[in-house]
């Protein structure tokens, strides 16, 4: 049977929790090969984690378009209704597109400002503290804080290295599986008008102002994407050739 949307949802939610988990062990691996420079530490991080997210992010839809049909899982037969995948795979693909879109926006945003709130109020309360430790009235309105001293509480900017990520998941979400559901491109050309947006949002309200840097270019990502683009062309002539039925009316 075909899984449920539930599924398919916790699917996605799962996929953004081990991506969570593994930046955290990705800084410490990196860490701990003590790079000369910069750029040799940068694209260090970038190979590792492309590594894991073409595991993690894309494991579910090749399972669904290759493997399912073809091949028993632990001497379990869970091939696909009619022996077709192509549907399945296109509710797998769609539902991790929607929730990762979705959630992503609003965990840009809404994790800063919430941690921005908890600053502010666990300053207010040593603020009261201290007063009632010097016997003065602590429940009392509290001045409010100047410009520079909300800006201050701001988190820090984290970089573009998280935006590069997510751009680069979603060009392998739009191009490698194109075939299964073409309406990928168009709910990323509406994540990225929406993220120029919240992003600006982020930068001018919810983060403290980024250190100016310069690039020349945007340095392994585009080895990266080609690569990507590449093995899209080897997905897709397969997703035709054999997890679609299409070519049954031809060559039945």
């Amino acid at each position: 049977p075909t899984r449920r949307s539930s599924d398919l949802g916790c699917q996605a939610l799962s996929i953004m929790v081990f991506n969570k988990i593994y930046q955290v062990v990705l800084k410490m691996l990196t860490d701990l090969e003590n790079w000369q420079t910069d750029t040799q530490y940068e694209d260090a991080t970038i190979a590792k984690d492309f590594c894991f997210k073409l595991v993690n992010a894309y494991f579910a839809c090749f399972f669904v378009a290759f493997v399912q049909n073809n091949f028993k899982v632990f001497g379990v037969d869970m091939h696909c209704p009619s022996w077709h995948c192509m549907p399945e795979l296109t509710g797998t693909l769609a539902a991790i597109s929607l929730v990762q879109m979705t959630l992503v926006q609003t965990i840009e945003v809404g994790m800063p400002l919430l941690k921005n709130r908890m600053n502010v109020a666990k300053e207010e309360a040593a603020l009261r503290q201290r007063l009632a430790d010097k016997g003065l009235p602590s429940d009392g309105p509290i001045e409010p804080m100047k410009p520079e001293e909300e800006e201050n509480k701001l988190e820090a900017f984290e970089g573009v290295f998280p935006e590069y990520q997510e751009m680069v998941v979603q060009f392998g979400y739009v191009t490698l599986f194109a075939a299964a559901f073409p309406l990928t491109a168009a709910l990323a050309l509406l994540n990225n008008m929406i993220e120029i947006r919240t992003d600006a949002y982020k930068l001018l309200q919810a983060t403290q102002r980024p250190s100016p840097k310069r690039a020349a270019d945007i340095g392994t990502w585009m080895v990266i994407l080609d690569i990507i683009a590449t093995c899209s062309i080897l997905t897709n002539c397969a997703l035709v050739g054999f997890t679609s039925h299409g070519l049954f009316f031809y060559f039945p």
